[in-house]
């Protein structure tokens, strides 16, 4: 864990306060970012229509 007033992490807010991308990059999990990302490239989608399509594809890639 960082300080709240090293370089970085000022750095780090300053970006996700006035970039919305930056911001919600932030909060995605680092997992699952790419297939979400991937999904909403494609289009809007719900939050249920996106977690449908998500658990399908993690149930067939494990399965």
């Amino acid at each position: 864990m960082r300080k709240k007033t090293s370089t970085n992490a000022l750095n780090e807010k300053l970006i996700n306060d006035s970039c919305g991308m930056a911001r919600a990059l932030s909060i995605l999990g680092g997992r699952w970012k790419p297939a979400i990302l991937c999904r909403l490239n494609h289009g809007t989608m719900r939050y249920g229509e996106l977690k449908k399509n998500l658990l399908k594809e993690f149930l067939n890639g494990c399965w």
